[in-house]
C-alpha cells in the first residue's frame, strides 16, 4: 500500500513539475518573440520621412523667399 501511494505523490510531482516547465517555457517564448517588429520599424520610418519632407518644405519656402528677394 505504502509503494502505490508513494508512486502515485511521485506521479502528481512530476505532473507538476513537467505543468511548471512548460508555462515556464510558453511564458519565455512569448517574451522572446518579435512579431511586429517590421510592421513597427516600418511606420517609423514613415514617420520619420513624413517630418522630413515638412522639414524640407518649410526650409525649402524660406530659402526662395529669400532668394527672390536679393535684387541685382
Amino acid at each position: 500500500m505504502r509503494y502505490i501511494l508513494a508512486t502515485a505523490g511521485l506521479r502528481t510531482t512530476v505532473r507538476a513539475h513537467c505543468a511548471w516547465t512548460s508555462l515556464r517555457d510558453r511564458l519565455y517564448t512569448a517574451a522572446r518573440r518579435d512579431d511586429g517588429y517590421s510592421t513597427e520599424t516600418g511606420v517609423i520610418t514613415a514617420l520619420l520621412v513624413i517630418i522630413a519632407i515638412a522639414v524640407m518644405t518649410a526650409l525649402g519656402q524660406k530659402l526662395m523667399d529669400k532668394v527672390n528677394s536679393i535684387s541685382m
